[in-house]
């Protein structure tokens, strides 16, 4: 598992009516949360032991929780480590697509076609990730529309995860199966290549024309060329899927393969590439959402007995702690370890519909309840000291063997119970389940088990604490 600063895609900075922020703007709270956590305490009382030592320690394993599903909020969608693509009719969970707008760029200046005046076609290639999660039915078959992108992306901006690009012409379409494994072969510069397995979508002849058509200006310089191409829009179709249809797969955009490519003069090929310096942003569309779902995001604050996350900035959990001060009730304790197991409903995943390698658990933010770290991951991904051994308590991995997730909030649950027990103040607004939109990207749902009757496996708080 790999944790960082890539940890920070998982958070939304959210104002209403503004989609883009500066990164300036994303990166000041978690600065402003190292700077207070790396502060001294001045009560020798909270030095709590990170590995979840005790003494006299009492087992609290009956705390009350409130469990639903609610919708995810946008989430930053640039600057990704990797991009997915594709629409799904996911059986449980409904229609969802992964939109994908990208730049290619040019390849060298004051290039020409060798004379040449017409292409034999415009070919947009993109590379599957290799060894990577997929989402859907591999076999079932989608259509891609591809558009001209009408507006600059402007790399200091933020873009988010529902943000609505501007469309110009459709210049191709793709219609197929993501074959991810097999490799493909086709003709460049009249030698047969080999390469790896990729998405090839033809793109209209007209559009090639323009290449060859433009003023020569326009092959000047990166700034002339992004002008006459801002950049292309793939946009994936769930409308028509069959419930079951659909797959969404993941696109190595920095593989060399990841390209377009005119081919003219029968064996001639100009290669415009996708580079690390082109800006690649997934947005998503969830719709016709399945009935369960749907019921917990319109009827919020109820313990429901199977629960919803998707990756994609579809659905999350909302976990409410209702009782958590009655913990202080008595008096000031030490939490010695606050745990939560999340197990997964039995039967509800496959290789097609797998669960997510791992998992984030964080709070509403205090100001428009958008997603915020909690204290205990934030020691995670930037331990306060090196011989600090309290960071790899947080958790989060799928555990196969037992089919759940575990997470430790023992410093974040500690800071809400000193809070209202020494100041009066309540800043319990309870937490969140998401799956991580980066550091990898993704594609994966998951369905947790909840029994509210009592009789089977449900999300479980055990909180273990001393009083003082």
């Amino acid at each position: 598992m790999t944790w960082g600063m890539n940890m920070f895609s998982s958070m939304r900075m959210s104002l209403p009516g503004i989609r883009k922020r500066s990164r300036t703007a994303i990166l000041l709270p978690l600065i402003v949360l190292l700077t207070i956590q790396s502060c001294k305490k001045d009560d020798e009382l909270l030095k709590l032991s990170p590995n979840g030592g005790q003494v006299n320690g009492i087992v609290a394993n009956n705390m009350a929780l409130v469990a639903y599903t609610i919708a995810e909020d946008s989430v930053k969608a640039d600057s990704l480590t990797s991009n997915i693509i594709g629409a799904i009719n996911d059986p449980e969970f409904g229609k969802s697509e992964a939109i994908l707008t990208t730049q290619v760029q040019l390849p060298e200046i004051n290039i020409d076609f060798d004379g040449i005046a017409t292409p034999d076609s415009i070919v947009l290639s993109l590379a599957y990730k290799r060894n990577s999660q997929l989402y859907g039915n591999p076999s079932s078959s989608q259509k891609i529309a591809v558009y001209r992108l009408e507006e600059d992306l402007i790399a200091s901006n933020s873009y988010y995860s529902g943000y609505d690009f501007e469309r110009g012409t459709q210049v191709g379409q793709w219609e197929g199966v993501f074959n991810t494994e097999d490799s493909v072969y086709y003709e460049m510069n009249g030698v047969e290549v080999r390469d790896v397995p990729q998405m090839r979508i033809v793109l209209d002849q007209s559009f090639g024309q323009e290449f060859f058509d433009a003023d020569p200006t326009v092959y000047t310089g990166k700034s002339a060329f992004l002008e006459f191409l801002k950049g292309l829009i793939l946009v994936p179709d769930a409308g028509s899927m069959a419930s079951g249809e659909g797959m969404i797969a993941e696109i190595d955009i920095r593989s060399a393969a990841s390209r377009l490519t005119i081919f003219y003069g029968d064996s001639l090929t100009k290669s415009f590439p996708i580079t690390p310096e082109s800006e690649r942003i997934n947005t998503y569309r969830h719709y016709d959402l399945d009935a369960d779902i749907q019921v917990q995001i319109d009827q919020p604050g109820i313990n429901y007995s199977e629960l919803y996350v998707q990756s994609m900035a579809g659905t999350k959990v909302k976990i409410d702690l209702p009782d958590i001060f009655e913990l202080v009730a008595d008096g000031r304790i030490v939490v010695n370890e606050a745990k939560i197991l999340l197990p997964v409903k039995s039967g509800s995943f496959s290789d097609e519909y797998d669960v997510p390698p791992r998992l984030l658990l964080l709070q509403p933010s205090e100001k428009d309840s958008s997603n915020a770290f909690i204290i205990d991951l934030i020691d995670r991904i930037a331990p306060p000291s090196p011989s600090w051994i309290g960071f790899s308590n947080y958790g989060g991995a799928y555990d196969a063997a037992n089919e759940q997730y575990v997470f430790r909030f023992t410093r974040h649950l500690q800071g809400l119970l000193d809070e209202y027990y020494l100041n009066g103040v309540d800043k319990n607004r309870g937490l969140y389940l998401v799956v991580p939109t980066d550091n990898p990207v993704t594609p994966a749902r998951l369905i947790l088990d909840n029994d509210v009757t009592g009789n089977g496996r449900k999300i479980e708080l055990k909180i273990t604490y001393t009083k003082l």
